[in-house]
């Protein structure tokens, strides 16, 4: 009944398993969020996640979900495009969020020491 050896049937399924899991992700849609990360040494902390917290809610920029800690990155998911750019935005002009850069020593590049 099979025309085929089972190796060639094995090796079909081999492809079709592999481009199901390539064409996976395009099953589920784009979730609009902006992530912040720290500056070299800098570690992102509780600290920083309740001060983005409150430059959104004074902005009045909604978040569809908590403003997440994962890691040594800061999640802030957005209901759409447009919130996400004005939060990205404010977020990179903000003094809070900078202040973070500022607490990293920088190397002087002429003589390589630490300048504070």
């Amino acid at each position: 009944m099979n025309k085929y050896p089972a190796w060639k049937y094995a090796i079909i399924i081999v492809a079709v398993l592999t481009a199901l899991l390539y064409t996976a992700p395009n099953f589920f849609g784009d979730e609009p969020a902006v992530q912040v990360s720290g500056l070299r040494a800098s570690k992102v902390d509780a600290g920083l996640q309740s001060r983005v917290t409150d430059l959104l809610k004074a902005a009045n920029i909604p978040t569809s979900a908590a403003v997440e800690l994962d890691g040594e990155f800061l999640k802030v998911r957005v209901p759409d495009g447009k919130s996400q750019t004005a939060a990205r935005d404010l977020l990179r002009r903000s003094p809070p969020v900078q202040e973070e850069a500022w607490r990293t020593p920088r190397r002087n590049r002429c003589s390589g020491r630490q300048d504070r």
